[in-house]
């Protein structure tokens, strides 16, 4: 039996741009949807929350400096837009930078890793 095709690296666009240098990317959309018990019923059902995500990018940091201004547009609580390609599907989350957190090390690649909070994905 010949073996399945699976997805492979992904695509990430930041403000429309590829970014080149990204090694990991982490999706989560959350529902936040509420439970509703019942002394009856115990789990009736559920109540519509707010749908919130987060998208984290860890990116390499080449020589001649980062692929974009991660940094900066978290200080200044920029709009950024993030677009992955999973499994055939674009899917765009616009919101802000939350965090950035950059490493460097002895025998490690440099890296800056970034999170994005965003409301519910586009689906493209």
């Amino acid at each position: 039996m010949p073996l399945g095709k699976y997805e492979g690296p992904g695509e990430i666009q930041f403000d429309g741009r590829t970014l080149a240098e990204s090694s990991t990317v982490r999706a989560s959309v959350s529902s936040n949807s509420n439970q509703v018990t019942t002394m009856k019923k115990g789990l009736a059902g559920r109540s519509r929350g707010a749908v919130v995500s987060q998208v984290t990018i860890e990116n390499a940091i080449p020589k001649g400096g980062l692929e974009q201004a991660f940094i900066e547009k978290c200080i200044a609580d920029a709009d950024v837009r993030i677009t992955l390609l999973i499994a055939g599907k674009r899917y765009q989350f616009e919101g802000w930078i939350d965090t950035v957190d950059t490493s460097q090390g002895v025998n490690e690649m440099a890296t800056v890793s970034f999170t994005v909070t965003a409301g519910p994905p586009l689906v493209l």
